[in-house]
This record gives C-alpha cells, sequence and structure tokens, in this order.
C-alpha cells in the first residue's frame, strides 16, 4: 500500500452506438486521469518539462484540438495521443516519485463487444490495440499492468505484442478467494444487518457461482438487496429483486437465444429449466466471430464467463476435456425470462412475420403451412414451461396468435363456447371467418398416435358445439383445427366433414 504510483481506469462506460461517441468518452475517461494528476503540471515538479501530454489530453477533451476528421475517422494526431497517454503518464509519475507505475485497467472488452454488436469493431480494435501495446509492451517506468474483464476473449487479437501476460479465469485457484463474496461474508454482513433469517433466499436468488474452489455470491445484488431492504418498512420480509438485469445489457443472452439452430435452442431450453449442460470450452474466439452462426460451446463459453453460467462442480462429465454448466440463480433466471419475452414478442420482427404467417395460414386451412410453422417456432423457443402439461402448449400457441391479433382479427382464449370452452377462437368478421383451435398433448410419439388425438380434438369441438356462437353472430366459413403435440413436435389437422 502506497508503495508504487497507480494508474486505475475502467472502460465500463465504452458502450455507445457510434465510434464517434466512444472515443469522445474515451477522451473523456482519459481526462479524468491527467485530472488526478495534475499537480505533475507544477513548475517546481521534475517532470513539469515533460507535462505536454496532459495538457494535450485537457485540449482534446475541452474541444481546442481536432479529435475527428471531417469524415468521422479520427485524427493522426489524436490516435497517437490517446494510444500513448498511459504510456507516458507512467513516464511522468516516475520521473516525479522516482518509482515504476502500476496500471489496471478494467472492462477492457466492454468497447470491443459494443462495437461488434454496432458495426465499428475494426475502429475500436486498433485503438484498443494500440493503447494496451503501448502501455504494457517494453515499458521501463511499468510495475505491473493489470488487466481486468469478464472474458479471456480477443486476447489474440488486442494483446498480440505483449509479452508475459498471466491469465487467471473462473476456474483457477489462485486469488479466487477475492473475487466475489463467500459465503460466510455474506452471512457475516447479513447477520450485522440483522438479517440471517434471510440468507437461504439471498443464496437462492444470488448464489451459484463457482471460482477456483470456492463457492461464490454476486457482491453488487447481494448489497442491493440488504440496502433496499434495510431501508424498506420490514426488512425481514423484503423480497429479492433483480439487480444484474439493471447493470447489464444481457447481450450475450439475446444472442443465445436469436441462435436459429434448434439443437442448441433446446440446451438453452435444458439449462432454463434447471438442468446442466455439458460442452467444451472456447475461449479465445475474438469478437468479429460472435453471430448467431456460432456452435453451442462458443456461446456457453461466453455466457460462462461473463457470469450468466457458472460451472456445476456436482456433475462429472465422461470425457475429462468436458465441462458441466447450469444458470446459478433465480437473478440470472430472471435475466433470461426478461429477454426471452423481449424476442418472442413484437419487439421482435421476424417472430412476429412468423406468427402472422401462421394466423393467415389458419384462415385459409392450410394445416400444412400451419403445422411447418408451429413445428419451426417450437424448435427455436426459448419459455419457462413444463412440457409435462398440455397448458404450456396453450401458452405458447396463445403467445403466438396473441401476436397477430389487430383491428381485422380478434383473438379469444379459454373462451366460453357452446357446451364448454374452446381453447383458442380467432374471428375475422370482415369476411365472415373463423378458426376454432383444440390442444392435446399426446404421450405417443407414433404417428398414427398423433392422427387419434387429432381426430379426438375435432370431435371434441364438435361434440361440445364450440362454433354455436360463431354460427348465431353468422360466421360462414369456419375452421376446426386439432393440434397435437409431442416435445418440440406437432401435428395439425382440420375438420373435414360438410358442415363444418
Amino acid at each position: 500500500m502506497g508503495k508504487y504510483p497507480v494508474i486505475s481506469i475502467s472502460f465500463k462506460s465504452l458502450e455507445f452506438g457510434t465510434f464517434q461517441k466512444s472515443i469522445s468518452k474515451l477522451v473523456s475517461v482519459f481526462s479524468e486521469v491527467a485530472e488526478k494528476f495534475s499537480f505533475l503540471l507544477d513548475k517546481n515538479s521534475e517532470a513539469s518539462r515533460h507535462t505536454e501530454v496532459i495538457t494535450q489530453i485537457f485540449q482534446l477533451a475541452d474541444g481546442k484540438l481536432p479529435l475527428f476528421t471531417s469524415t468521422g475517422s479520427i485524427t493522426p494526431e489524436a490516435n497517437t495521443l490517446i494510444t500513448s497517454f498511459l504510456r507516458k503518464m507512467t513516464v511522468l509519475l516516475n520521473r516525479f516519485y522516482g518509482r515504476n507505475t502500476v496500471v489496471i485497467i478494467d472492462e477492457y472488452v466492454v468497447p470491443l463487444q459494443k462495437a461488434r454488436a454496432y458495426g465499428y469493431y475494426d475502429q475500436m480494435l486498433g485503438i484498443i490495440r494500440g493503447i494496451m501495446n503501448d502501455t504494457l509492451k517494453d515499458n521501463d517506468n511499468l510495475h505491473k499492468g493489470y488487466v481486468t474483464g469478464c472474458l479471456k476473449i480477443a486476447h489474440q487479437s488486442i494483446f498480440t505484442g505483449v509479452n508475459n501476460l498471466k491469465v487467471y479465469g473462473m476456474d483457477d485457484i489462485a486469488f479466487s478467494g477475492m473475487i466475489v463474496f463467500t459465503e460466510n461474508e455474506v452471512l457475516k454482513v447479513m447477520t450485522d444487518f440483522d438479517m440471517a433469517d434471510s440468507f437461504a433466499l439471498v443464496k437462492k436468488w444470488y448464489d451459484g457461482y463457482n471460482i477456483g474452489n470456492n463457492k461464490m455470491l454476486c457482491p453488487c445484488s447481494v448489497l442491493n438487496y440488504l440496502m433496499d431492504a434495510d431501508a424498506s418498512e420490514d426488512k425481514h420480509s423484503f423480497f429479492p429483486k433483480n439487480y444484474w438485469g439493471n447493470s447489464s445489457g444481457n447481450d450475450i443472452i439475446e444472442i443465445s437465444l436469436r441462435h436459429p439452430d434448434a439443437g442448441d435452442s433446446e440446451k438453452i431450453q435444458n439449462l432454463v429449466d434447471g438442468k446442466t449442460e455439458v460442452i467444451s470450452l472456447n475461449e479465445f474466439t475474438s469478437y468479429p466471430e460472435i453471430t448467431t452462426d456460432l456452435d453451442f460451446n462458443t456461446f456457453a463459453t461466453l455466457m460462462l464467463h461473463t457470469g450468466y453460467l457458472t460451472y456445476d462442480r456436482d456433475a462429472v462429465p465422461a470425457d475429462k476435456d468436458m465441462i458441466a454448466i447450469k444458470i446459478p440463480n433465480m437473478e440470472i433466471k430472471d435475466c433470461f425470462r426478461q429477454k426471452a419475452k423481449a424476442i418472442f414478442s413484437k419487439m421482435n420482427p421476424e417472430w412476429l412475420r412468423q406468427a402472422n404467417r401462421l394466423r393467415d395460414a389458419l384462415f385459409t386451412g392450410d394445416t400444412e403451412t400451419s403445422q411447418e410453422i408451429i413445428c419451426n417456432m417450437l424448435m427455436t423457443f426459448i419459455s419457462f414451461r413444463d412440457t409435462c402439461y398440455e397448458s404450456y402448449y396453450h401458452g405458447f400457441m396463445t403467445a403466438v396468435l396473441g401476436l397477430s391479433a389487430n383491428n381485422g382479427t380478434e383473438f379469444k382464449s379459454n373462451a366460453e363456447s357452446g357446451n364448454g370452452y374452446s381453447d383458442i377462437i380467432l374471428e375475422r368478421k370482415q369476411d365472415g371467418t373463423a378458426v376454432i383451435l383444440e390442444f392435446k398433448k399426446s404421450e405417443d410419439s407414433k404417428h398414427t398416435a398423433l392422427i387419434k388425438a387429432c381426430t379426438e380434438a375435432i370431435e371434441q369441438i364438435n361434440m361440445n358445439t364450440y362454433d354455436f356462437h360463431l354460427r348465431q353472430d353468422c360466421y360462414t366459413k369456419i375452421f376446426k383445427y386439432g393440434i397435437v403435440f409431442w416435445g418440440k413436435r406437432c401435428l395439425v389437422k382440420k375438420d373435414e366433414s360438410p358442415e363444418s
């Protein structure tokens, strides 16, 4: 403590939608560093004759020096100043203190993650690589450099010129007890807050992280919960909240949920259902490769290192090169829930388009297209469900067809019809056409069993006269469908009787 001068910065705030905004924020971050060491500008300082870098970074932040060209690219002078800033600061601090400097750079991958998402990755990579190499490579004024973040990703593309890097990940024992909170630490602070009786609930929501040989809880969430509970009317009945969702963009969840591969979607569904999946780690992917074409191993590795998944120490894969993973707690499961609500909704244009296609196929009696669309949507749909129950499929179809309801189509679920309650009814008054859907879940995957269940569903519609009110309202064309589900498969049949 107090032995070396320290420069500590974070790239966490460099998450803008344009290169220009992110670089402007980076200059602002460097300006704050310069402000902390502005005493070096003192004319009596040994380093005062070499402080142009501090003056220039202030001028760049204040707009007194040009940051961008007319085409929006960074000027050569600004590029040089930004990439060499930290190195030159270590030189100044060495001249002032006579000691080398410790440089700490946190959240080093955030600007690259956002740049990849918004399409300016190559520009940002050049800047970040320049900063890292200029600061950490062959710098005689550097005592030690610490680069921290939640991913090992991009090592190869950022630190190509940096030697002697030692990487510590979540499975390494060194320093693992210093990362986040241990169970004993959380129990101690909750006892201090007179909230030890809520420890089991807090573990359920914020526990589950396995780092090295330690079981850990998320510190940010635990502290936020304790502060909010302590400020509430009754802290002993205060229920945990999802604090993680408010502090993270959840980008990696969105990418993984949009993954088109049905097999991978099933694996994600298993994780959401509380099960364990086995993967091989793929730790050194570079950001340009992160697309919806990635395999599940890469997605899972990304989610593991960003805290959305954790090691399952109770599961031992048969292959020693594989690891077992799971969702750690209720807070992260809620993050998946929130993101799934957005993706499988009107906010996702492709999902809405498929819902409208299904509606149109049902209104034209096209069972083949209807079946194809439902199966495809089921294969990629991520839900919080139990497929042992027919109600899951009812909820799925309600969510899908509810999206397609508009001014021209009326949607009803579990509405009283004839002598019972139909599963779903769609009505289109302008042309007097209606659709009645009855769902069944099959315990048998054989095609004959599915056909039999479809027939029973149609017979139920006719036996209970679910179309009674529709005919009373002068609907002249009524399509009656039996839809049977088994796993993520379905069979769609319509009533072909003459009176239908």
